[in-house]
């Protein structure tokens, strides 16, 4: 099984101390991963111009990691943003990935940066070859209770609660 864990960072842009989320997977930093996966595909420059998630943004942490997204972040395919743009809005250069929930496991897979689409609209950023990632679902849940005031209680499959 592979491990998630998620980072609270400083926020330079708010000083309420709302934070940054930033994935971790297998110990590393998820901008680190796909900077790695980029800079291999000679992306130079934009290659990892990500940053974690605004807290504040986000309708419940549980809910989001968990593929329940806010509405203004929701998409028709049902992926959710897991890392937003080096500029701090998730919106202007995302990552997106397919989060699904078993009894057991929760998946990553399906990695998509939604405007890496050259005029035609075929993709020309693929991450194919990165994940999936399969998590075990009670260490998953409970890194995401450390964000939550109720601790660590398991949700029910395709029912993310706040």
């Amino acid at each position: 099984m592979d491990t998630f864990a998620l980072d609270l960072q400083e926020d330079p842009d708010r000083p309420d101390g709302a934070g940054m989320l930033l994935p971790r997977i297998n110990g590393e930093d998820l901008i680190d991963q796909i900077r790695q996966l980029e800079m291999a595909a000679g992306k130079g420059r934009l290659a990892g111009a990500y940053a974690g998630i605004r807290r504040s943004n986000l309708r419940s942490v549980r809910s989001h990691f968990l593929g329940s997204p806010s509405p203004v972040h929701e998409r028709e395919d049902g992926k959710i943003p897991v890392l937003g743009c080096a500029c701090g809005i998730v919106a202007c250069w995302p990552l997106h990935v397919r989060v699904t929930v078993a009894h057991d496991v929760v998946t990553w897979d399906g990695f998509d940066p939604p405007f890496h689409r050259d005029p035609s609209g075929e993709v020309f950023r693929r991450y194919d070859a990165f994940g999936p990632f399969r998590f075990d679902r009670d260490r998953y849940e409970a890194e995401l209770a450390r964000f939550t005031d109720r601790g660590a209680t398991r949700t029910p499959i395709g029912r993310p609660s706040d």
